[in-house]
């Protein structure tokens, strides 16, 4: 049975505030909500497989929520991501944890010599289904992230929120219905300003149902469901008080 916590943030819940010119800022902290799902899927992780993968790990920030001594993978298809998270390695900023990190498509299969097949424990991805670019490319991604776990391994997955995130509002608004579930260019149907900082990124929204159907699918059985309301990257939008919703689950490889 599927359980549901939702969470906002408070006033003390930290972000990056950019000032100037638009950049997108991710926020310098994890969501408290967030936070307890990653926990969860770590206290029920099968004994004996303590590795971990980061689907989209940007910065590799997520390290810091992984018992010491796990071995943790961090995966991204942005090069200069990559880059980025072996230098803050490099200075201490993952606490000596064993990590590596690679460049991958995860739209594609990570069947190779370094993705062992059911071996992790935990997989993370965080903020990144909603950008993948078609409705394949998350069946793809999803199949990679059941690819690596054991049987009985753990799965914390986000993605945005088709009920409550501005983006389906403002969709719903503008076309008199629901938002579509894929939106191949989100600055042109939102009728977002040019300088918006956003060029032909797609989106994918998700309901509750939709997200635990799609992890179903992938043999992913989803036991509790999360929302959680945090600021958006983007000043311009910060400022008209537009907030990013996502939902998540955390799941069990079957």
């Amino acid at each position: 049975m599927v359980s549901e916590n939702q969470g906002g943030h408070g006033p003390d819940y930290p972000y990056a505030k950019g000032e100037g010119k638009e950049e997108y800022a991710i926020p310098d902290d994890f969501h408290p909500e967030f936070v307890a799902a990653v926990q969860d899927a770590i206290s029920r992780v099968p004994e004996g497989h303590n590795g971990v993968w980061d689907f989209g790990v940007g910065l590799g920030r997520t390290v810091n929520l992984i018992p010491s001594g796990w071995r943790f993978v961090g995966v991204d298809v942005d090069p200069g991501a990559i880059k980025k998270a072996v230098e803050l390695r490099a200075k201490g900023g993952h606490n000596g944890r064993r990590t590596n990190f690679w460049v991958a498509d995860l739209t594609q299969s990570i069947k190779q010599g370094w993705a062992l097949k059911g071996r992790a424990g935990l997989a993370i991805s965080s903020r990144v289904l909603q950008a993948l670019p078609s409705e394949q490319s998350v069946e793809g991604f999803l199949a990679n992230v059941r690819y690596v776990l054991a049987p009985g391994g753990m799965a914390v997955i986000t993605a945005a929120d088709a009920d409550k995130d501005w983006r389906a509002k403002r969709y719903a608004e503008l076309n008199g219905g629901p938002p579509k579930t894929y939106i191949a260019n989100y600055a042109e149907a939102l009728e977002l300003p040019e300088n918006a900082g956003i060029t032909d990124w797609p989106l994918h929204l998700f309901s509750q149902d939709e997200l635990v159907a799609r992890l179903r699918d992938a043999r992913l059985r989803a036991d509790k469901v999360f929302r959680y309301t945090e600021p958006s990257g983007f000043d311009h939008l910060r400022r008209r008080g537009l907030e990013l919703t996502y939902v998540g689950a955390v799941a069990t490889a079957v």
